[in-house]
């Protein structure tokens, strides 16, 4: 059984390696989670917008909501990717 430590130890490492590259490639769930409710509430925003060019009823407080919505998602994205980002600058550096 002593001869089984260093390869646990090198699978340990190995497994570990895996999983901060894995880490610095794929995108954070929260960050993905921002992207998909900004581009939904993007387009939720330009249907009523497009339903007021066309001349019909549009309750100007669901646009303002609308509006500050995906302002306050993409400032939120922003923020995350951009701390994200240089995670990975940081991690590399290590690696």
């Amino acid at each position: 059984s002593g001869r089984q430590l260093p390869d646990k130890a090198i699978d340990l490492l190995d497994t570990a390696c895996a999983r901060v590259q894995i880490s610095l490639v794929a995108v954070p769930e929260r960050l993905e989670h921002l992207r998909s409710e900004m581009v939904q509430q993007q387009r939720h925003l330009e249907a009523v917008q497009r339903d007021a060019d066309a001349g019909l009823s549009v309750d100007d407080k669901v646009l303002s909501t609308l509006a500050s919505s995906v302002s306050r998602i993409r400032k939120e994205a922003v923020v995350l990717e951009g701390a994200w980002l240089d995670q990975r600058k940081t991690a590399r550096r290590v690696l």
